[in-house]
C-alpha cells in the first residue's frame, strides 16, 4: 500500500525525520525496524494475529520506529492502534515527547490518548455520597474527603496521579471509579465523570497508550463478556504494539493470578459497615433509605438490622478465624506451595465456613437491593447510587469466596497455589504455570496484528525461549511470525568493557560480601564518573554495604536503595560525580544515566531466579515432567535476559564510555558461560583477579580505543 512506502520515505537519510531533527544521524536499524512494523500492520487482516518479534538494541530509536508506521496505518485504514508498555517513564516519554513531536512532523493530523484503568479516576458520585453519609465522623477521613472535593473542582483529569497529596489506600478505594458499581449514563455526574471524559477522548484517538496490566485486564474482560462490552476499559482495536515486551509473561502471571488477604476482606466489609465512634458505611446509607420507604420501611429495617448487619459481623468473624488459623500454620520463613490435602483439615473447614459466610452475606445484599429497588426512594438519584455500590460489594464478596475455595482446594494442574506471610499478615495466592495458552486465547487470537519489541528478547541470538513462553509456536508453524534482531548502532567494542572478576568466592558463600567490598574498593576509584552496583537481593546488598563502610574516599559517597526514593537516588547519581549507588530489583532496568553520570556498572552475581519461589518452582517441575532440563530450558535463559537488562544500563548514547564488572566468576568457569557471553553486546572483554580487573577498567577509560586484552 502507498502508506508503507511513505513510512520508508520518512526514515530516509534526507527524509522528513532528518529535516525535523537537528544533528540527526541516520540509523539503518531504525529504518529497517519501521519497514518491518509497517509490513506486519499492512498484512493485518483478520485474527489470529500476524506477530513480529523485534529485538532492537539500545540506541535504535524503537519508539519512532513503531509509532510512525502505527500512525500511518491508523490514518490510512481508520483502525485504532494500542501501544502497551511496562513502565510509567516510557509512557511519559511517548505521550510528552515522541507523539507531540510527531504531531508537528507527520503530514496528517492525529489524536492520541494515555489510557488508565477505572480505579485511577475519582468517582464524583461516590465522593458526594460519602461526604453526606451520616456517621462518617472519623476526622482524618472527613478531612481527606473534603480535600478530594476541593481538588475535584479544580482538576481537569481527575486522575490519582494528578493529586497534590496521597490519600490513604482505604480512602481512595472508597472514592475510586468502579465498573461493578457504576450507573453510567444514569449517573447525575455522568457529564462531568472523569473516567468517561477520558473515554470520550479515547473515542476520537487513533492511538492509545496503555500499560501491560491494563491491556491484559481489558483483554480478559472482553474474553468473558464480549469484545464490545462497556465494562472493558479500552475501545475495540485490531492492532497492538508491545514495547518492553520482555515483561509480558511476568505481568500476565501477576495479573492472571489471584490474591486473597485479610486486609482486603476487612476493607471490603468496612465498606458495608464500620463503627469508629459513629456508625458509617453503605448499610448506614441503606438503612436511612429504608426509613423513608413508607409502608415498606418496617420490613426493610428489619432486613438490615436483623439479617444483613449480623451477616456482616459473621463474615468478619469467619474471616478472622480462618486467617488466624492459617497464620499459625503458615511457615514464617517464606512461601509454602499448596497441593490437595496440604492444609490441615481444621483450616480447610475454617475456609469453607468463611466462604459460606461471605456468600450468604452477598445473597442478603442481593435481596436488600431488590427490595430497595422497588421503593420510590430506591429509584431516586441517591438511592440508585447506594444500590450500585451495594452491587459492587456483592460481586466482590462472591469473587472472594470463589478465590478462597479455589486456592484452598489447590486443584488444577495449570495453576500453582501458595501461602506466604507479608507485612499485612498471611495471604493466599495463585498464578498460572504457563501463560502462553492464555495470552493466545485472550489476545493473540483476538487481534490481527501484534508487534513485540525490546532490547532483550533473545538468548544466544535466538527467539526460541520467548516463543515458548508466550505460546507462539503455532504462530511460527503457520508462517505468521516475523523474527528480527537489529543490532545497536553503538560501537560496543570501543565504548564498553566487560570484565569478569575470577578470584572471588562463590556468591552464596559467607566470605563473598567482604571480598566483593574489597573488589569495589579497587575498581570504583578506577572511574571518575558514577557507579551503579546491582544486587539480586536486599540481603546481599546490606551485607556488602556493611563490608564497604569506610573503604571508599570521601568524594565517593555511597547510597543505598531504600535510604532514598528511587528518583532522588538517580538524581544524586546525575548531580554528584563519582557517587556510588547500591541497588536491586527495579534498578536492573529503566535507568538512563548517560555520560559521566554512570561509567561503571558492577553486577554482584548472575541474576538467576530463586528456585523455591512458587511460580518458578512450578515451572521447573512442569519442565521435569515433560522430560526437559529445567536449568537449560528456563533458569538459564531467564537469567540471560535479566543480565542483558543490567548490562544495558551502561551505554545509552554514542559518546558514552564505561565498564561492566561482573563479580560472579561462574560465567568463565561453567559450561554455560559461552552462551551467556554470546548473548551480551560485543564489548571488549577482560578476565582476571580483582586487582587486574581494576587496572583494566582504568586503562579502558584512559585510552581512546578502549581495551580488548585478555
Amino acid at each position: 500500500m502507498g502508506w508503507v512506502r511513505e513510512v520508508e520515505g520518512f526514515f530516509r537519510a534526507n527524509g522528513p525525520l532528518a529535516r525535523a531533527l537537528p544533528h540527526y544521524e541516520w540509523r539503518p536499524e531504525q529504518a529497517r525496524m519501521a519497514a518491518q512494523v509497517a509490513a506486519v500492520l499492512d498484512g493485518a487482516a483478520e485474527p489470529p494475529a500476524a506477530v513480529a518479534l523485534i529485538e532492537a538494541g539500545t540506541g535504535t530509536g524503537k519508539s519512532f520506529a513503531y509509532l510512525v508506521p502505527a500512525l500511518f496505518y491508523a490514518h490510512a485504514t481508520g483502525e485504532r492502534v494500542v501501544v502497551s508498555t511496562q513502565t510509567i517513564p516510557l509512557q511519559e516519554q511517548l505521550v510528552r515527547q515522541d507523539l507531540p513531536f510527531l504531531a508537528q512532523v507527520l503530514p496528517f493530523p492525529f489524536r492520541y490518548a494515555l489510557v488508565k484503568g477505572w480505579a485511577n479516576y475519582l468517582c464524583l458520585l461516590r465522593l458526594e455520597r460519602l461526604r453526606h453519609l451520616p456517621g462518617e465522623g472519623d476526622e482524618s477521613i472527613r478531612e481527606a474527603l473534603e480535600a478530594l472535593a476541593r481538588w475535584a473542582d479544580e482538576t481537569a483529569e481527575g486522575s490519582r496521579s494528578d493529586l497534590p497529596f496521597e490519600p490513604s489506600a482505604e480512602v481512595w478505594e472508597e472514592v475510586a471509579a468502579d465498573p461493578d458499581g457504576c450507573l453510567r449514563a444514569d449517573c447525575p455526574f455522568f457529564q462531568r465523570c472523569f473516567f468517561f471524559q477520558a473515554r470520550r477522548q479515547m473515542e476520537g484517538a487513533q492511538l492509545l497508550v496503555v500499560n501491560h496490566h491494563l491491556l491484559l485486564a481489558d483483554a480478559v474482560v472482553r474474553q468473558a463478556v464480549g469484545w464490545g462490552s462497556d465494562r472493558a476499559v479500552l475501545l475495540p482495536y485490531r492492532v497492538v504494539i508491545l514495547d518492553e515486551a520482555h515483561h509480558l509473561e511476568e505481568t500476565a502471571t501477576d495479573h492472571l493470578g489471584r490474591q486473597l488477604t485479610r486486609r482486603g476482606v476487612e476493607r471490603l466489609l468496612r465498606r458495608l459497615y464500620r463503627r469508629r465512634g459513629k456508625e458509617g458505611g453503605l448499610l448506614v446509607a441503606a438503612r436511612a433509605l429504608a426509613g423513608e420507604a413508607d409502608e415498606q420501611a418496617p420490613a426493610l429495617l428489619e432486613l438490615v438490622d436483623w439479617h444483613v448487619l449480623p451477616a456482616v459481623r459473621q463474615a468478619g468473624e469467619r474471616a478472622a478465624a480462618f486467617f488466624d488459623g492459617l497464620g499459625r500454620w503458615a511457615p514464617p520463613e517464606g512461601p509454602r506451595i499448596l497441593a490437595p490435602g496440604t492444609l490441615p483439615e481444621a483450616i480447610e473447614q475454617l475456609a469453607g465456613e468463611a466462604a459460606l459466610a461471605w456468600t450468604r452475606l452477598a445473597d442478603l445484599l442481593d435481596r436488600l437491593r431488590a427490595e430497595l429497588k422497588g421503593t420510590a426512594v430506591g429509584r431516586e438519584e441517591r438511592g440508585r447510587a447506594v444500590l450500585a455500590e451495594l452491587e459492587g460489594v456483592d460481586l466482590a464478596l462472591r469473587r472472594r469466596a470463589e478465590e478462597l475455595e479455589a486456592i484452598v482446594s489447590a486443584e488444577g494442574p495449570q495453576e500453582v497455589f501458595w501461602v506466604e506471610g507479608s507485612r499485612g499478615g498471611v495471604q493466599l495466592r495463585s498464578a498460572p504455570v504457563q501463560v502462553g495458552p492464555i495470552l493466545q486465547q485472550v489476545l493473540f487470537d483476538q487481534v490481527s496484528g501484534v508487534v513485540a519489541t525490546s532490547a532483550t528478547l533473545t538468548v544466544g541470538g535466538a527467539f526460541q525461549y520467548l516463543v515458548e513462553r508466550l505460546g507462539l509456536e503455532e504462530c511460527r508453524q503457520d508462517g505468521r511470525l516475523l523474527e528480527s534482531i537489529l543490532d545497536s548502532p553503538f560501537d560496543y567494542g570501543r565504548q564498553a568493557l566487560l570484565a569478569v572478576v575470577e578470584d572471588l568466592p562463590e556468591p552464596d558463600g559467607p566470605a563473598f560480601p567482604e571480598a566483593a567490598a574489597e573488589s569495589l574498593e579497587l575498581v570504583v576509584p578506577a572511574v571518575t564518573g558514577g557507579t551503579l552496583v546491582l544486587f539480586t537481593s536486599y540481603q546481599m546488598l546490606e551485607a556488602v554495604a556493611q563490608a564497604l563502610e569506610g573503604r571508599l574516599p570521601a568524594d565517593r559517597p555511597v547510597m543505598r536503595q531504600g535510604e532514598l526514593p528511587r528518583t532522588q537516588l538517580l538524581e544524586r547519581l546525575r548531580s554528584e560525580p563519582g557517587a556510588v549507588a547500591l541497588a536491586t530489583a527495579s534498578f536492573w532496568e529503566g535507568v538512563d544515566l548517560p555520560g559521566q553520570a554512570l561509567e561503571l556498572v558492577v553486577i554482584a552475581r548472575l541474576p538467576f531466579a530463586v528456585p523455591t519461589e512458587p511460580v518458578v518452582a512450578a515451572r521447573l517441575e512442569r519442565l521435569r515432567q515433560e522430560g526437559r532440563d529445567p536449568f537449560l530450558a528456563f533458569q538459564l535463559p531467564e537469567m540471560v535476559l535479566r543480565l542483558k537488562q543490567g548490562f544495558g544500563r551502561l551505554i545509552r548514547h554514542r559518546n558514552d564510555r564505561g565498564a561492566v564488572v561482573l563479580l560472579d566468576g561462574r560465567v568463565t568457569r561453567r559450561r554455560y558461560g559461552r552462551l551467556v557471553l554470546d548473548s551480551l553486546p560485543p564489548a571488549a572483554f577482560f578476565r582476571g583477579d580483582r586487582w587486574q580487573v581494576a587496572q583494566a577498567v582504568r586503562r579502558h577509560l584512559a585510552t581512546e580505543q578502549g581495551s580488548g586484552e585478555g
